[in-house]
């Protein structure tokens, strides 16, 4: 995971390679100022993975990730690795769960928003620290979204800034722990919600104008007439309502 660089093409739950477009967090252990937290999860399919407890990973037949610190001995992750007929994927039964402390931490951010860590799929999003109950976004009590979704969509700009635009602002010093543009997406964000007391509910605004662009970003990059269409009604429907509130003012 050290050796990851910005561009590369890694393994991800959609059984092809994908490009790693920002790092969240990029910290070389020769540097890191205080070991961190893991957890260190063995499966019987000798395969394991050291992963923070709120970073999110498949379980079971889940359609999507839960949080590493809810895995327990007895459940099953899913595996996926190569092989010559294609890919291959099954579940591996989890042996232990152990804490374990390390230095440094990298999380890389790729274009589908999962990874294949030493056959292990995983999310590469966290649960963010107020988020105490479960993966789901809520508002008022009220499950919305899932957290994966929901992140994958609030760093809509980003990935295409990253991948479409330019990699420059997305690189990363190798040789320092430095501010990765890629944590005010999934760091910056969530703690200013946090503050200004909005948590998900601001974000929900936030992740709906991220939606209209990653309707966008599927558009381009798959050419899909479907997605266009949605994209241009959805933003001519935003218009449309900023106009009226704006001509409802000015009548007043």
């Amino acid at each position: 995971m050290s050796e990851l660089q910005i561009n590369d093409m890694v393994l991800t739950a959609s059984g092809d390679f994908k490009k790693v477009f920002a790092f969240h967090h990029f910290m070389p252990a020769d540097i890191a100022s205080a070991p961190g937290l893991f957890l260190k999860i063995v499966t019987d399919c000798s395969t394991e993975i050291v992963i923070s407890p709120r970073h999110m990973i498949y379980v079971g037949n889940e359609t999507y990730p839960v949080e590493a610190s809810r895995v327990q001995p007895g459940d099953h992750v899913l595996q996926l690795s190569h092989v010559d007929e294609g890919v291959s994927r099954s579940l591996c039964k989890v042996k232990h769960v152990k804490t374990v402390f390390h230095h440094g931490a990298f999380s890389p951010l790729t274009e589908d928003g999962t990874i294949v860590v030493d056959g292990i799929v995983a999310s590469t999003y966290a649960n963010p620290l107020y988020a105490t109950s479960s993966e789901q976004v809520k508002v008022a009590g009220i499950p919305i979204i899932h957290r994966h979704v929901f992140t994958h969509m609030l760093v809509t700009p980003l990935r295409f800034f990253c991948l479409h635009i330019s990699d420059k602002l997305c690189m990363v010093d190798t040789d320092k722990e430095s501010k990765m543009v890629g944590d005010f997406f999934m760091h910056e964000l969530h703690e200013w919600a946090v503050r200004w007391g909005i948590i998900d509910l601001g974000l929900l605004v936030v992740a709906g104008i991220a939606f209209f662009a990653y309707l966008i970003e599927m558009a381009i990059t798959n050419l899909s007439w479907p997605f266009i269409v949605v994209a241009v009604i959805g933003l001519n429907a935003v218009i449309r309502y900023r106009s009226d509130k704006n001509s409802k003012a000015c009548s007043m």
